[in-house]
């Protein structure tokens, strides 16, 4: 018998925006290592109910409360000169299919050479110019995702090389990147590389404007 099931939730929600920190472990000279970490944790009690052709069940209703851990981040960073560094950061959240498994992620690996303000390049696994450029923007990550990453419409780091800097004292800004494609949590070569880049105006403080043009979709063409 087919299900034709109309859904209903209430939920109740304690969100905290953030617990993190870090620190310098080793320094010498020009070299550093600093590790930190970032906990997104929130506190949920939900009710969600169906009604419809349910096997002759009626309403059907799911209660769900306790502690969430959508997400986790530790990062390490070595700085080997002025110039030279490399980044590393895990990334654990929940499934939200069915399995509800832990699935830890590469969120970033890079090798950074920073030669100015003007110019610094990556190449790993990397930030893309738009997502978390966009989240340090509006600083509720923790509440709800940004519409480009809620939607999908890119991924917030990718594998493949990327350029960023400032421009006329940081009037202006760029960020440029060819990736696979697949998101950092598909980083295997892809049939196409995507062209992702970002340019933005900051004529005054508080005040940005931001264009951004892709080039590709997923990898696919």
């Amino acid at each position: 018998m087919k299900k034709l099931i109309i859904t209903a939730a209430a939920m109740l929600a304690f969100t905290a925006p953030a617990f993190a920190g870090g620190v310098t472990v080793a320094e010498d000279d020009e070299s550093k290592l600093e590790l930190s970490a970032k906990f997104f944790v929130n506190f949920t009690k939900g009710t969600t109910e169906g009604n419809g052709v349910l096997a002759g069940n009626g309403v059907k209703q799911a209660d769900s409360v306790g502690v969430a851990l959508d997400r986790a981040y530790f990062t390490a960073k070595y700085q080997f000169d002025d110039i030279w560094s490399m980044r590393l950061t895990s990334d654990a959240t929940i499934d939200t299919g069915l399995s509800k498994q832990t699935n830890i992620y590469i969120k970033y690996a890079y090798l950074r050479g920073n030669f100015s303000d003007a110019f610094a390049v990556d190449a790993g696994v990397i930030g893309t110019p738009w997502i978390g450029y966009e989240n340090k923007l509006n600083t509720h990550r923790y509440v709800y995702k940004s519409f480009t990453d809620f939607e999908k419409f890119d991924d917030s780091a990718d594998a493949g090389v990327g350029a960023s800097g400032k421009l006329g004292d940081g009037l202006f800004q760029y960020a440029v990147a060819g990736v696979n494609g697949g998101g950092y949590s598909k980083i295997a070569k892809t049939a196409a590389v995507d062209f992702n880049s970002r340019l933005g105006f900051y004529p005054i403080e508080g005040l940005t404007f931001d264009l951004q043009f892709r080039d590709g979709y997923k990898g696919t063409k």
